[in-house]
Parts: C-alpha cells; sequence; structure tokens
C-alpha cells in the first residue's frame, strides 16, 4: 500500500535536507536520521543480534546518521524482550557484522543505550523493575513481558549503591560499543524510562542528593553523561530527551525549567547533538497546574545552547523538518517509522516517490516480515 505525501511545495527547499553536516570530526552525508525503534528481533535470552540486524539497518545505510534500537545496559533494566543488549564481549562480537555493512555502504551509525527503569517486568527478566522512587504508573497501561501482555509491577527504589552500579554499566557499554565498531553512542533520557525517571517530579520523589530540586534530579542523567563522555569524547555522545512526553505515565509540575537547566547542563558538556522528541498523540492539556505545553521543543530550547539540536517525533514531517532547518532551530532531522517501510527513505525523499505505509501488526514480531522485506522503489513504476 502507498501513501503518496505531496512533497512538492518543500522540493525547493527540501534540498537543506542533503546539506552535509559536521558532527565533531564525523561528517554526515545529509541531515536525515533514521531513528532508534524498538523492533524486538534480537534473541530473547542472550539479546545477541542476528544477521537480520545486519540486513535490516544495511538497507537503510543511506541516511546520514542510524541510530539503533534501545540497548540494554543491564539485564534488569530490559523493559522489551526481544531487545539487544550491550553488556558483554559476546553481545558486542555480535554488532560488528552491523556497523560493518553500514560502514560499507558508507553509512554512520550510534548505539542507542537505555535502562528501562520502572517499565519493567518479572515475568521477563524474573527481576522487579527499578525506579527513582516506588511510584504507581499514573496512566493505564499493559506491558508487553514475553508472555502476553500484563499490568505494570510497582518498582523498587534504587539505594545510591544501586545508583553507582548503573553509571558503571553505562560506561561498560559505551566501551562495549566501541569494541563493536559504532561511531558514537546516543544516551536515551526520554519516553519514561530510567534517566527520565529520574528527571521528573512525578516519579521521582527522593530526598537525598538525587531528587527534590531540578539540580539533584538532573545529577544521575548527567553523571551518567558525564562518564561516557569519558570513553567516547563529548563530540561522539548525544542525549535524548523528551519534554512534553506523557509515554509510560510520565509527568512533571514544572518541565520548562526542568529541560531549561538541563539544556544548560548539556551545553556546557558540548555535546554531538540533543535529541527532542516531541509527539502529537498525547493529550492536548497541561502537564499540571499552572505549567504549559511546549508546541515546538527545538524553537524552545535552542537558543540555550551552541549544541546542535535534533528534531523528532510525530509532529515533525517532512515539511516541518525542513521548517525548522531554514528557521536554523535545528541541525538534524530524525525520522522513525517512514524508515520503517522505507529502506531507501533518503532517496525517495530527494526523488519526490510515493512512501510506502508500514504494518504496525509487524513492528514488534519476531523473523523477517515487516522488517526487512519491504523492498525499495521502483522508479519505472511512475
Amino acid at each position: 500500500m502507498v501513501n503518496r505525501y505531496n512533497l512538492q511545495k518543500v522540493l525547493m527547499n527540501k534540498k537543506l535536507l542533503f546539506e552535509p553536516f559536521r558532527l565533531g570530526d564525523i561528517t554526515l552525508r545529509n541531515r536525515i536520521v533514521m531513528s532508534a525503534m524498538t523492533r524486538s528481533r534480537a534473541d530473547y535470552k542472550t539479546g545477541l543480534a542476528t544477521d537480520l540486524h545486519r540486513q535490516y539497518y544495511e538497507q537503510r545505510a543511506s541516511a546520514g546518521l542510524i541510530l539503533t534500537e534501545c540497548m540494554y545496559v543491564d539485564w534488569r533494566g530490559n523493559g522489551y524482550p526481544g531487545a539487544p543488549g550491550l553488556t558483554n564481549k559476546e553481545q558486542a562480537e555480535s554488532w560488528k557484522k552491523v556497523t560493518k555493512a553500514v560502514h560499507d555502504k558508507g553509512g554512520v551509525i550510534f548505539a542507542q543505550l537505555y535502562h528501562s527503569g520502572r517499565i519493567g517486568h518479572p515475568n521477563y527478566t524474573g527481576l522487579n523493575p527499578v525506579g527513582p522512587s516506588r511510584v504507581e504508573i499514573r496512566d493505564q497501561i499493559r506491558i508487553f513481558t514475553g508472555k502476553g501482555m500484563d499490568d505494570p509491577v510497582l518498582c523498587d527504589e534504587m539505594t545510591v549503591k544501586d545508583i553507582k552500579e548503573v553509571e558503571d554499566k553505562f560506561e561498560a557499554a559505551a566501551k562495549f560499543a566501541q569494541e563493536a565498531g559504532f561511531d558514537g553512542i546516543e544516551i536515551h533520557a526520554a519516553n519514561g524510562y530510567l534517566l527520565d525517571n529520574f528527571l521528573r517530579d512525578e516519579t521521582n520523589r527522593r530526598t537525598d542528593e538525587y531528587g527534590g530540586s531540578i539540580e539533584k534530579r538532573c545529577k544521575f542523567p548527567l553523571n551518567v553523561i558525564d562518564r561516557t563522555i569519558k570513553v567516547w569524547g563529548s563530540k561522539r555522545v548525544g542525549i535524548k530527551v523528551s519534554p512534553v512526553g506523557r509515554f509510560n505515565g510520565m509527568y512533571d509540575s514544572n518541565p520548562k525549567a526542568l529541560f531549561n537547566y538541563l539544556t544548560k547542563e548539556l551545553d556546557k558538556r558540548d555535546l554531538g547533538y540533543i535529541c527532542f522528541f516531541e509527539y502529537d498523540g498525547w493529550p492536548k492539556t497541561p502537564f499540571g497546574p499552572g505549567t504549559d505545553q511546549i508546541p515546538n521543543c527545538a524553537k524552545e530550547f535552542k537558543p540555550l545552547t551552541k549544541v546542535p539540536i535534533m528534531t523528532t517525533g510525530g509532529n515533525v514531517t517532512v515539511e516541518e523538518g525542513i521548517k525548522r532547518l531554514e528557521e536554523k532551530i535545528a541541525e538534524l532531522v530524525c525520522f522513525a517509522k517512514p524508515f520503517i517501510s522505507n529502506p531507501d527513505l533518503v532517496e525517495r525523499i530527494k526523488n519526490d516517490w510515493p512512501l510506502a505505509m508500514a504494518n504496525d501488526k509487524q513492528f514488534y514480531t519476531p523473523g523477517p516480515e515487516g522488517y526487512i522485506d519491504y523492498p525499495a522503489y521502483n522508479p519505472k513504476s511512475l
């Protein structure tokens, strides 16, 4: 099935998407980024990448930058059956065939590192999930456990020792990413996972050095950034945040103040980029009393940093992405679902070819169907 987006009105300016971009000492051949997307094709028990991963990422190597699906840094922080891990040499070794295939096509690929935090389930990992505080998930959600859908469980509150150990594991995973041949890493601090849990006052009710004030709630995520910078250098590290995100029951009483502070702190670290995730599917209501929505995170936070901004999410269409490049409030545009069903998305945008629609029923199913079997476009069909 084909969805024919009308890109004619942006043809004059779409060349902005195809300008090279200097990311530290790496030159990206265009400004189109493939988003990190959970696809659940790794071995459920070992977390190893397979030949399916090699084919999947190789097919999409024309992106200026590829971000892998989230890769857990700790088995307890694996929130998705079929998610890959980066916790040992065997897992790192399994990704070498992927990074080589992308590099052979002239591509650049970063590993996205995450810990699922309170969004985990003992039915899968055998362990209770952890978070900054024992707070029930506000919104009604169901969690896929590998044995069907189940209700979330109340997480265990992390001790200071637990926090330090997870910092160690992020640093260790960053080193394994180097062994695997990645070009850099993205730290996932969005969408209700562990680092996001620490940022928000909805989920972080601590009274110690890691909770309370905005500065204290940002301490753990910033420590993770600092530890991984030690491994990669600042320009090979990016971060993903979601100021307007309510995914997995995330709220904050003052998101503007929180992300103003965090953005300024990230600016001091001179990162490779900050990815602001935006989505138009959450309720169009304020976060809480006295707070406002943030309709355009790139525009809101760009004045606070010299770090390159990556913009992504349901609000960011091709047209909107080009507009943000034009307005110089973003340097990179990240696309998710279009890359699932259009392995040649870069070429389709460049040539104004129609985009294929993805089958959402196959997003997380094991096997090649809905993963590596979407064909490139045949211009002879025009």
